[in-house]
């Protein structure tokens, strides 16, 4: 694997799926997709190296019964701690596919190499995404410094996120507010986990908008930060804007690593940022090979 991290909260599975075969009238006809079978669990650790959960080598291998030669595909996919009742956290499914690949090879060796673009993951490489974020504060104006949402200002605002697409069944976006960028560790503020670019996160204006509650936030991504302890003024601070790719369910309060934008850590200049799409330089791979 590569730039695969330790994760927080949870651990990798790999899972594969087989060619079926039905018969009828007697006869093989072509191939049905079975169900994801596991090969293995796993931890990265932070010299690169796999270890099973117990701490021991890691170890992959087929179930008993399973035809090698039948191999069609194979994936990883991030299986969380977080148990939100309908959350897969005991391992019997994938959680949130992040990579996968088909088959290729010979009856003796069968060879995978896996990206996040593949159907059964991503489906794209999120390299056509680009965005901006504005500072404003709808529900509070006095506050001006105090909010930041992925718009174009405007008589009426637009997106400022582009060619965001669909995110399959486990995944959701995050955007992200990030203090002392420079210092290790910095601190993270949400801005509210989202599925669209042109609609309101899940959580509005955030629970530290604005207390007029006749004035509400832009129907798009954003955030407000005007009454909770992180009352920051945006224009003058040393800040990072960031949008990440988020396992779902996810209860971690730091990003995860799939970030998709980041506007670099510099004092602003104006109210709107270019964000940068920085997705390829944390992309996870791997090759996956089957002696047959």
């Amino acid at each position: 694997v590569q730039n695969l991290p330790p994760l927080d909260g949870g651990h990798y599975q790999l899972w594969a799926t087989f060619f079926r075969f039905n018969k009828p009238d007697g006869g093989d006809s072509p191939t049905h997709e079975g169900e994801f079978v596991s090969i293995g669990e796993f931890k990265v650790m932070d010299d690169g190296t796999l270890r099973s959960l117990n701490g021991t080598s890691a170890r992959f291998s087929l179930p008993s019964g399973r035809n090698p030669q039948l191999l069609k595909d194979v994936v990883i996919a991030v299986q969380t701690d977080f148990d939100h009742g309908f959350a897969q956290t005991d391992d019997e499914e994938p959680g949130s596919i992040l990579i996968g690949g088909t088959f290729h090879g010979s009856a003796a060796k069968a060879i995978a190499d896996l990206s996040i673009s593949y159907a059964d993951a991503f489906r794209t490489s999120f390299s056509s995404v680009s965005g901006k974020c504005t500072i404003t504060c709808p529900t509070s104006p006095a506050d001006s410094n105090s909010g930041v949402w992925f718009i174009e200002p405007g008589a009426l605002p637009t997106a400022g996120l582009k060619n965001l697409p669909s995110l399959p069944q486990g995944w959701r976006y995050e955007g992200w507010v990030v203090s002392r960028p420079t210092e290790q560790p910095p601190v993270y503020y949400s801005t509210g986990k989202f599925l669209r670019a042109d609609s309101a996160d899940f959580d509005g204006a955030g629970p530290n908008r604005g207390s007029d509650t006749t004035r509400t936030g832009f129907n798009f991504p954003g955030q407000d930060f005007v009454q909770g302890a992180f009352h920051p003024n945006l224009t003058s601070e040393l800040l990072s804007f960031m949008v990440t790719i988020e396992p779902f369910p996810d209860d971690s309060p730091s990003p995860f690593f799939l970030t998709l934008l980041r506007k670099t850590a510099t004092l602003p200049v104006g109210r709107t940022f270019t964000l940068q799409n920085v997705l390829a330089n944390s992309t996870p791979t791997a090759r996956v090979i089957v002696e047959r």
